[in-house]
């Protein structure tokens, strides 16, 4: 069985309930793509750690983890850790506490708007039987990395997966079927190469931050592509990013342009999927 794209994903844990959350999340997608777990740890007693981690032994018996210690403040290690990952897992703003809540914000924030690989902000994923990952199509020209990874996402976890664009403009059927048509000789090559997903092509209109808000309380995941350019995504603003963060209804990932599998067109994959 070949080892996929994520050699190790890094995840943070601070002692807020996000930290541990994004932990198991973590502990999740390593187990699905053979990659080692680096874990840093920041605020919390290395007792309280190394229970969490037997825990996570326990579960996922496969997976090597590493675990390290950081003085330095939770966005900080994190980014460092990033730096030698392929993927940064970061738990949820908390919903209860209001510093809480602004502090778990800012570093997951900072962590997805700076890090130089992928981002997951952990939030709670559908519990929905068959809940699509729905990618956020930007353009042909910068969809290769966002659509390497949301096929594979779906065919890791044999789920659907939809295709959406946003646009904020009156709604004309005509239009958008172009459109969809469009994407869909776009997508052929992915299609081609992982036939066992499900692929609806759809176009929406509204505000991004809203539709992207309302499809991801029924989405297994919800994954973007970044342009690090003066806007932070291409079809969506830096100014929606903090909405996307505080709301989105299930884990969020943020892919930057040079984390993809591959460039251009995709060759065949070897998939290891849930149980």
């Amino acid at each position: 069985m070949t080892t996929l794209r994520h050699e190790r994903i890094s995840v943070g844990v601070d002692g807020r309930a996000g930290g541990w959350a994004a932990l198991a999340w973590a502990l999740h997608e390593a187990a699905l793509l053979q990659a080692e777990l680096h874990v840093v740890h920041c605020g919390v007693s290395d007792d309280i750690v190394a229970a969490g981690l037997k825990q996570a032994t326990t579960i996922a018996p496969e997976v090597a983890i590493v675990s390290e210690r950081s003085d330095k403040s939770a966005s900080s290690a994190l980014l460092e850790a990033a730096g030698h990952s392929s993927m940064a897992v970061v738990g949820p703003p908390a919903t209860q506490h209001q510093l809480s809540q602004l502090l778990a914000r800012s570093t997951a924030l900072h962590v997805a708007m700076r890090s130089p690989s992928t981002v997951v902000i952990a939030h709670q994923p559908t519990s929905r039987p068959g809940a699509p990952v729905v990618i956020g199509w930007v353009d042909a020209d910068r969809a290769s990395a966002v659509l390497d990874t949301g096929f594979r996402e779906a065919a890791l976890r044999a789920r659907p997966l939809v295709v959406l664009t946003v646009k904020n403009t009156p709604q004309r059927a005509v239009r958008d079927k172009m459109e969809c048509d469009f994407i869909s000789l776009e997508i052929e090559p992915w299609k081609r190469k992982y036939p066992e997903v499900e692929v609806l092509v759809n176009v929406l209109h509204g505000r991004a931050f809203r539709v992207l808000g309302q499809s991801s309380t029924s989405a297994e995941m919800v994954v973007l592509g970044e342009r690090r350019r003066h806007d932070y995504l291409g079809l969506h603003s830096v100014s929606i990013l903090p909405r996307l963060v505080q709301s989105t209804g299930c884990p969020l990932m943020i892919v930057h342009d040079g984390t993809s599998v591959s460039r251009g067109r995709p060759a065949a994959a070897t998939i290891r999927r849930a149980p």
